[in-house]
């Protein structure tokens, strides 16, 4: 929206009469306009109160079923008692000419509306700190922050919807690329083969949860293995039109990593000891061998290579967590790159902002849902990190969903969740459990525990997986 489409006199708030008439002379002049803006445009969105209350009557005859035209909307305004709104009315459709571009009419209205409700949460938001009720400024900011962000999410201006032809098109491309791969994983890979085969990779804009108990290495999963693995340039191979294949590196994608719990120092010892192969405990105690250093600084130059981003600021809320995602979103986009995969861990450690009476499962379910609109508004899946329960210590055996701490909605949000655990009865092994996957199989990968280089490893081709369960 321009400077230009929004009216300011003095302190008056942003509005656009000229776009309100516009969109008003289309709609009761034209029929069938009402229902092309009708999917985001409402009467509180108008400046004038004679053209919310015109506005109210047109949607007010379309929702039972009426025609839309001057004399119906007249006739409402008379039973309705606002005929005083009649001559604007009249002098709209006599004086406004119809416009073909009604969409952008409407959309300056709609903007105008956007800037009048956040300068009015902006005063709110000015009120609250010079009355000083609260000398939490955690809690302020949270507040001020969510006021906005709601104001950024209200009623997008177009709709995100598509004709069924658009979205086969899509379907048929998505198909085509999935054959010319090769059986390649169409997702993000994870680098654990049993896992890509289950789940097909990382898909935008899906919600992956990664649940364990603390100690099980759900972190070296995470970072270690999808997110050094995401980042990692992989070849190629392609065919010219004369069949001759060439192949060519492709950079990984852009990872940013959101560390509530461990300082970027102490994850970047654990990527770097991964990499090497070296014993993270023994380097984080200063026991180095002589033959470890070179492998060390090699591993350390290789992954200042990747285009990892960590975020280690302790007590961030789901909304500072959404803020900073989109800020790197558009720096990678300035850039001309894309951020490919956003990792928070972990969900309990998150703040969600305070309103009182609420208990945590209610905030765990309210982060959940904004890391669902997170993924869908980047375009980037979201590999979100929980602990579980200690029912599961409790009971034995294998973790299931319910073990999910301060479940609430995490379950129903999430598009693939992933249980990891390590039975006492098979040492060296990690069992990765897809307790859910909304696009495929649910099963089980055995993957190998590495502890010295705290990371899992695909089993050796043949070797014999623990218990009687077969990959």
């Amino acid at each position: 929206m321009t400077d230009a489409a929004i009216a300011v006199v003095d302190d008056m708030p942003a509005h656009d009469l000229t776009a309100e008439t516009a969109v008003l002379a289309t709609v009761l002049d034209v029929d069938g306009a009402y229902d092309t803006v009708a999917g985001f445009l409402r009467a509180d969105h108008f400046y004038l109160g004679a053209h919310r209350d015109i506005w109210t009557g047109v949607a007010t005859l379309r929702a039972g079923g009426r025609k839309v035209d001057p004399v119906t909307v007249g006739y409402w305004l008379k039973e309705s008692g606002k005929l005083i709104h009649l001559p604007q009315m009249h002098r709209i459709v006599s004086e406004v000419p119809v416009v073909a571009n009604l969409a952008d009419h409407a959309r300056i209205v709609f903007e105008c509306w956007q800037l009048r409700e956040l300068g009015k949460r902006a005063s709110a938001i000015a009120a609250f700190c010079r009355s000083r009720s609260s000398t939490n400024v955690r809690e302020v900011l949270d507040r001020a922050s969510r006021s906005v962000a709601e104001v950024a999410e209200m009623g997008v201006f177009s709709g995100k919807g598509a004709h069924v032809g658009e979205a086969v098109a899509d379907a048929m491309k998505a198909i085509f690329a999935a054959a010319d791969s090769g059986h390649r994983t169409a997702g993000l890979p994870t680098g654990l083969s049993r896992l890509d085969t289950l789940t097909n990779g990382m898909k935008a804009p899906q919600l992956w949860v990664l649940a364990a108990r603390p100690g099980v290495g759900k972190t070296s999963l995470a970072v270690n293995n999808i997110a050094i693995n995401v980042a990692t340039p992989v070849e190629v191979s392609t065919l010219d039109a004369n069949g001759y294949e060439s192949k060519e590196w492709k950079d990984g994608a852009a990872v940013l990593v959101f560390s509530l719990e461990m300082s970027r120092e102490a994850l970047a010892t654990r990527m770097i000891c991964s990499v090497a192969e070296v014993d993270a405990h023994k380097v984080e105690q200063g026991v180095v061998a002589p033959g470890d250093f070179d492998r060390l600084t090699n591993a350390g130059a290789w992954i200042k290579g990747l285009d990892i981003w960590l975020e280690d600021e302790k007590g961030l809320t789901v909304f500072d967590i959404k803020s900073r995602a989109r800020w790197h979103a558009a720096e990678y986009a300035r850039k001309g790159k894309r951020l490919g995969l956003v990792v928070v861990d972990y969900l309990q450690k998150v703040n969600a902002p305070f309103v009182k009476g609420r208990n945590r499962e209610q905030e765990v379910a309210e982060i959940s849902r904004e890391l669902t609109k997170l993924a869908a508004d980047l375009g980037v899946p979201v590999l979100a990190l929980s602990q579980f329960s200690r029912a599961v210590e409790q009971r034995g055996g294998d973790p299931r969903l319910s073990d999910l701490r301060d479940s609430g909605a995490i379950e129903q949000d999430a598009d693939v969740i992933i249980l990891l655990h390590r039975d006492k009865d098979a040492p060296g092994w990690g069992k990765a459990i897809v307790a859910k996957n909304r696009s495929g199989p649910t099963g089980v990968a055995w993957l190998k525990w590495m502890p010295a280089q705290t990371m899992y490893a695909n089993p050796s081709p043949g070797e014999p997986l623990p218990g009687s369960e077969e990959e």
